[in-house]
């Protein structure tokens, strides 16, 4: 025997219908990442120029806002077991933004979670003379503070306290080595 159709229900088609009235215009200037792993180029293009929407039915559209609404639940749980979420960008102040192909590319992210147990931490820093491409030593962290003595710069041929270049990448079980930021000291 055929399943019966659930019932029309006057309520739940108002509030999904008010989702709709305030949905966005599904217009991006960008492409998402939601769409990686889409096999037709032409859907891809097709976002890309506006030719279609990206349109989300309003029982979508309250299924996102219940996301957001627990978010703050889910922060506090990680929290509570000592992983260190930072819930937005520092450098904006809001939402974790990532964007690439000068701008045409991007995605956002709800926070960063620091000290998954899923996840081990590893960390590599390239040490170079100010100035020089040439790396000196590479030291290998297991979290994000690493030591650089004054008898390791001295056996590196530096005088401690002059200014150095490291490179930190952050290494995934995955990927290797991670985009890589630089910085004087």
């Amino acid at each position: 025997m055929a399943p019966l159709p659930s019932p029309a229900s006057p309520t739940v088609a108002a509030i999904f219908a008010a989702y709709d009235a305030d949905a966005e215009t599904g217009y991006r200037t960008h492409l998402g990442a939601s769409l990686i792993g889409t096999e037709c180029t032409r859907a891809i293009w097709y976002s890309f120029r506006w030719v279609t929407r990206a349109r989300h039915t309003g029982r979508i559209l309250r299924l996102f806002q219940t996301g957001h609404l627990a978010e703050p639940r889910f922060v506090a749980d990680l929290r509570r077991i000592g992983v260190t979420v930072l819930a937005v960008d520092p450098d904006t102040g809001g939402q974790w933004t990532l964007r690439d192909a000068g701008g045409h590319f991007g995605g956002s992210m709800d926070a960063v979670a620091i000290g998954l147990g899923e996840a081990s931490q590893a960390y590599e820093v390239d040490i170079r003379n100010a100035g020089d491409t040439a790396t000196l030593r590479t030291i290998t962290a297991a979290t994000p503070i690493a030591s650089y003595t004054a008898a390791q710069q001295t056996t590196d041929g530096l005088t401690p306290g002059n200014p150095v270049v490291l490179r930190v990448f952050q290494i995934s079980a995955t990927v290797g080595s991670g985009i890589q930021r630089s910085t004087t000291v």
